[in-house]
């Protein structure tokens, strides 16, 4: 007796069977012949798919998976072809979120998962001539357990690749409304990790909290009252919930107002002191303009040996009669260092948070000055298999602001 399969799995309504009445075998007369008919209720298979989900540092879900094979009689191995692939990813956070992804390749990238959470993954299978199949049902837990502090921290002693990533602000901008208000408005990275509650807190510089809230993942905007236009402010957005680690960055930077009058004067709003000046208009100690000292800075490679920095434009703002008014940088300086090890030590690392540029000469490779209305710089010569860092200084009249730091790494991971 002996088995013979299809190489892949086929849907059959019926099975016709010929055989040849040309066989001969010498001394017999008659010839017979037993055939068996395996086959199977595709509502009790389930096909193997080698499914493979993991969380990522950088803040997302990654999901793999292989084309779905079934074993069959003699342990036989055969394709089951499919078209495409229905995957439901469902958790817990309020009540039930369901995701439900239609798929052609076998594989699935799920930004901004929620912090200790486990996710489900249905898969289902849709074979060219069968209904959707059942390929599985598994989960994962969304956490990095492994993470040191120096990860956690997101600190040069952590390789890129292991940096753990939350939910952070993207693009920030900050308007003076009437009086001493301001509004503050927001929009978030496409990736990193979620936590149930994000605090938004704004702090003088005696270190005294001048607002905390606590917003959910889907608030973009705080409305700050009694704000001083002598003062500037640190503005920190925190991860919020149980199992969050205490060595976690916090996003942090400076929101600050400037002095106005009915004549406001390019060049002499001044983000993160204030710059006195005289204008023969009578000033309003209420008038004043608000900026965000981040503008989005990123880096990018371009596989010629360059890397590229961009960012969004730096302007104060005010609304005056509904209307939104704002002034602009003059210029910037951007500046390439490479990252050499542990050369960025603790004390370094705590002038940085309090928006002190620490800048080694042997460690600048180039410093470019841009005109204001640029907002990107490519700089060449780079080495493959190396980690840089890129920091923006923005200038408005003879004062120079650190807006901001991205780092990169020049190889392949």
């Amino acid at each position: 007796m002996a088995t013979h399969s299809f190489k892949t799995v086929l849907a059959a309504r019926f099975v016709r069977i010929l055989a040849s009445t040309e066989v001969r075998w010498i001394g017999e007369a008659e010839k017979c012949f037993r055939f068996e008919i395996l086959g199977c209720n595709p509502a009790n298979v389930i096909p193997e798919v080698n499914f493979n989900a993991t969380s990522e540092a950088a803040g997302y879900l990654s999901a793999l998976w292989s084309d779905p094979t079934l074993i069959i009689a003699d342990n036989m191995l055969v394709n089951f072809p499919t078209v495409n692939y229905l995957l439901n990813v469902s958790h817990l956070e309020d009540g039930l979120v369901m995701d439900s992804f239609n798929l052609t390749d076998t594989s699935l990238i799920l930004p901004k998962p929620l912090w200790d959470t486990t996710y489900t993954f249905d898969l289902k299978c849709s074979h060219f001539e069968l209904d959707l199949i059942d390929c599985g049902r598994f989960e994962v837990k969304a956490i990095i357990e492994d993470a040191g502090d120096d990860c956690l921290g997101r600190k040069p002693t952590c390789p890129l690749e292991d940096r753990v990533v939350f939910v952070r602000p993207k693009v920030l901008g900050a308007t003076s409304l009437n009086g001493s208000a301001v509004k503050i408005e927001w929009t978030d990275a496409g990736m990193g990790w979620r936590t149930p509650k994000r605090s938004v807190k704004v702090i003088d510089e005696n270190l005294k909290n001048v607002v905390t809230s606590l917003s959910n993942d889907n608030e973009d905007q705080l409305l700050v009252e009694d704000l001083k236009s002598d003062q500037e402010y640190q503005l920190v957005f925190a991860p919020e919930g149980p199992r969050i680690p205490k060595a976690v960055q916090q996003f942090s930077t400076t929101l600050a107002l400037c002095k106005t009058s009915s004549y406001f004067l390019r060049g002499q709003c001044l983000f993160m002191f204030l710059f006195t000046f005289s204008v023969p208009e009578k000033k309003d100690p209420k008038k004043h303009r608000a900026f965000i000292s981040s503008v989005n800075l990123r880096t990018s490679i371009i596989w010629s040996g360059q890397i590229r920095a961009f960012w969004d434009q730096a302007k104060a703002s005010k609304t005056t009669s509904g209307k939104v008014i704002s002034t602009k940088a003059d210029s910037y300086i951007v500046t390439l260092k490479k990252i050499g090890g542990r050369f960025l030590t603790l004390t370094i690392m705590v002038l940085r948070l309090l928006f002190i540029d620490v800048i080694s000469g042997q460690e600048i490779l180039e410093q470019s000055k841009v005109k204001g209305m640029a907002f990107a710089h490519d700089f060449g010569g780079i080495e493959s298999e190396a980690e840089y860092e890129v920091s923006l200084t923005c200038i408005f009249g003879s004062r120079q602001f650190q807006c901001g730091y991205s780092s990169i790494y020049s190889g392949m991971h």
